[in-house]
């Protein structure tokens, strides 16, 4: 320190002695951040502080070390920098400097449960982009960890994401696991064990904490008791619980392709696999039993504590913690941007920083490559594995494990690249396909808004539209999937009668 003293200190000691202390104190930011603040707001006009100002303190797993780094940079990223700073309250909290950053206390907050640090506590539910946004924090974790004191602690999906965690942090904390061992009635276990070690660790140095679990927004996992036996867990931190929004129309084929695409599913039937239901069916058979217990509870009177609406697992999921944490948030993943972007910016209370970053790249079209599109999992249809399984019946295909993944797989490529043609293809007629009626694409319609009216009525996400411009763009991603027959499945009889197609099936085995 005392070899940049003269400097970063040209125009007096004071300044040099300024630097010291906050080396001194930087174990204490809330301090420093309330006396740091008068003090910029009357000598921000020194070049000196200014360039004094972009301090990055980043901590590492001991907390005994404690990096600071002072880094001269240009005058608007100064400027930044003292505007982040004057915008912290007395109380070290940061006040809502943007539009689309929601930084919303807990009811009832007092000056105690302010100066506690966040955890942010993202709980899926499943199939709404969970592993994208996991990926996204991941490799944007050294970022959130030094600019603004969040560490992501995880989930971290194997296999999908580009990097690995960047903060120091190498526990992939199981929610399955987490949630067998809350089971019982306490908070123990070898992986809440682990969890509890970081939390303290983490507490210790004031750093927020990010934890991404999907299973915990899972209704036919997670019980009212697992909550209750959960909370005190959380008693030193201000708790933000994070659930996903999908619209129940692209809500119910995304769990019809993740329940049926295991490898039971790949074996002829003499080897003990199973055949992929139509989705057609499969979203019939749902509406049908969601109508039929919505009369059953009107028309007999029921008091149950059943409701139609509970059907949606984000308002099952909303409702359910509303009742044991305070701050509880809805992630629109309809919204325009990037899916991340939108997550650190709106989800992540004070990650100005992080968020801001995002921001340019995201202007800069630096992560157009990694656009949402790209970025989530495009589930697979089963239309090839329906066919090669009819072509097998028929004794058109060899029965083997492997010339089933074989023969799937060719079926696929040419689907694919007959749909990519023209509509007119003789190979994918529009008869070859069976689509919902009208008469269920409307009751699909009707189920899938009336959802959405429910939840932005109970608790409308803080970053969204009006509830008449989100219906309006549901009613487009409504249209749209109608448009790619994302409600249809090929017909394999009619395909079958096709002698064009039953040659290419000869020579597929």
């Amino acid at each position: 320190m005392k070899s940049k003293c003269p400097r970063l200190c040209r125009t007096g000691t004071s300044y040099c002695i300024t630097l010291l202390l906050i080396a001194i104190t930087v174990r204490h930011i809330r301090l420093f951040q309330t006396t740091a603040a008068s003090f910029f707001l009357h000598n921000a006009k020194h070049t000196p502080v200014r360039r004094a100002l972009n301090i990055s303190a980043a901590h590492t797993l001991s907390s005994d070390s404690v990096i600071v780094a002072a880094a001269e940079t240009s005058k608007e990223t100064n400027i930044r920098n003292v505007t982040s700073l004057l915008l912290k309250s007395p109380n070290g909290t940061k006040r809502n400097s943007t539009k689309n950053i929601h930084v919303l206390s807990n009811k009832g907050a007092n000056n105690e449960i302010n100066n506690k640090p966040y955890f942010i506590f993202h709980i899926g539910p499943p199939k709404t982009a969970t592993t994208s946004i996991q990926c996204g924090l991941t490799e944007n974790s050294g970022i959130l960890a030094h600019l603004d004191s969040y560490y992501y602690i995880g989930n971290q999906p194997k296999g999908t994401c580009s990097k690995p965690l960047q903060n120091n942090e190498s526990q992939s904390f199981l929610g399955r696991t987490m949630i067998y061992e809350v089971n019982g009635g306490k908070v123990e276990g070898a992986r809440l064990d682990q969890l509890a070690a970081r939390m303290k660790h983490h507490h210790a140095l004031n750093n927020n904490i990010i934890l991404s679990v999907e299973v915990f927004g899972n209704k036919g996992v997670v019980k009212e008791a697992v909550l209750k036996t959960l909370v005190p867990f959380f008693q030193h931190w201000r708790v933000r619980i994070v659930i996903g929004y999908r619209h129940y129309l692209e809500h119910i084929p995304s769990i019809y392709y993740q329940k049926h695409a295991g490898n039971k599913y790949s074996l002829w039937p003499h080897e003990g696999g199973r055949a992929h239901p139509p989705l057609t069916e499969v979203i019939q058979k749902e509406l049908g039993m969601l109508e039929e217990h919505r009369r059953k509870h009107q028309d007999d009177g029921s008091t149950s504590s059943w409701k139609w609406q509970q059907e949606h697992m984000t308002i099952w999921a909303l409702e359910l913690y509303l009742e044991h944490f305070d701050d509880v948030q809805i992630f629109d993943l309809y919204q325009e941007g990037d899916l991340v972007t939108n997550f650190v910016c709106q989800m992540i209370p004070t990650a100005h920083h992080t968020c801001q970053h995002l921001l340019t790249l995201q202007n800069n079209s630096a992560i157009v490559a990694n656009s949402n599109s790209k970025k989530q999992r495009v589930s697979q249809s089963f239309d090839a594995n329906r066919l090669a399984l009819a072509a097998y019946k028929r004794g058109l295909v060899v029965g083997t494990r492997r010339k089933n993944k074989m023969v799937v797989s060719k079926i696929r490529l040419q689907l694919d690249q007959q749909q990519q043609q023209a509509k007119n293809s003789t190979w994918t007629k529009p008869e070859y396909f069976t689509c919902l009626s009208p008469f269920v694409q409307d009751q699909l319609w009707n189920t899938s808004v009336a959802f959405q009216r429910y939840l932005w009525n109970l608790h409308p996400p803080s970053s969204s539209s009006s509830s008449e411009e989100a219906e309006s763009q549901h009613r487009i991603v409504f249209e749209r999937a109608v448009a790619r027959n994302k409600f249809c499945d090929l017909d394999t009889e009619k395909v079958l009668a096709d002698p064009k197609w039953v040659d290419f099936l000869r020579k597929a085995r």
